[in-house]
């Protein structure tokens, strides 16, 4: 593989963010963002790291992740280079590289800077036709060559019985796990995120007794995957939150923080998101990994 042309300490930098462990970022409480397809500049999305970067002394015993349009990952990757933000992608194949047209490799991704991927997402499971085996393929393509992986899985509609929703999480969670051992969960990331609460075309948010029913099964799910070794995996949750509501998906439902979208778009709404749920998270924090 031909390597770009980059400055030595660019090198430097992304060598040693693909070296970090996950250990590194064993934190209580995670939050992320989906940028999906937004037209940022180069400069917009450095300012961007610059300013939640500049909250983190007041974030204690958090992680971050921001998974922007895979050009700006070099930028972000490098402004974020000193602090424990991951950079990382929204999408990738499944193969080391090969003839797969307009596809891009998770060695690509590396040498840009990103230390985190996403798998699972509901747009690609609707849009593109990713089924649960080619999410169990790419995720394990991603855990091999050393990246953290955001999983997402969630229920289609807001009145599933409850035989139903254990159904989907099981099936979900259980071939996407198919064939990884339990030593790696701790770089694995589950996001819930009920499909018809996400996007400008939500239909509403779940309650909080939906949020803690969902989670439930989802953390059974990731046992019978992997036995004990299922607490060390954050549970997320996204979909029609943001300032303002976001105590009602973390109080007592079990989630170890959130995965944002619109309301992340701005810098400082996403920090005033974070230090909001953690006001109540800080407080309890059940199911919490170490």
């Amino acid at each position: 593989m031909t390597v770009s042309k980059q400055t030595g300490k660019e090198v430097a930098t992304i060598a040693r963010r693909s070296k970090r462990s996950p250990a590194e970022f064993s934190m209580k409480f995670t939050f992320g963002t989906n940028w999906k397809m937004r037209n940022l500049g180069r400069d917009e999305a450095r300012e961007y790291v610059r300013v939640v970067a500049a909250s983190l002394p007041r974030l204690a015993n958090t992680r971050i992740f921001i998974l922007p349009p895979v050009t700006l990952i070099r930028d972000m990757a490098l402004e974020a280079a000193e602090n424990r933000i991951l950079i990382g992608a929204q999408n990738f194949h499944w193969a080391p590289e090969g003839e797969f047209t307009g596809e891009i490799s998770t060695a690509l991704l590396k040498q840009e800077g990103a230390a985190i991927v996403m798998v699972g997402h509901a747009e690609r499971r609707s849009l593109f036709g990713e089924s649960d085996q080619v999410i169990n393929r790419k995720l394990k393509r991603a855990l091999a060559d050393g990246l953290q992986v955001v999983l997402c899985v969630g229920d289609s509609e807001p009145d599933l019985a409850a035989a139903k929703l254990q159904e989907t999480f099981f099936r979900q969670i259980g071939i996407a796990l198919d064939g990884v051992a339990p030593d790696a969960s701790g770089k694995l990331i589950v996001a819930y995120e009920p499909v018809w609460a996400i996007g400008e075309a939500a239909k509403g948010a779940p309650s909080g007794e939906q949020v803690t029913s969902c989670v439930d099964l989802i953390r059974r799910a990731l046992q019978r995957a992997f036995g004990g070794a299922a607490d060390e995996i954050p549970v997320l949750y996204g979909g029609s939150v943001g300032p303002g509501n976001c105590r009602q998906f973390v109080a007592g439902t079990g989630v170890n923080g959130l995965f944002v979208g619109r309301s992340a778009r701005d810098p400082h709404r996403f920090v005033l998101l974070i230090q909001e749920a953690l006001s109540v998270m800080e407080k309890k924090t059940p199911n919490a990994p170490p």
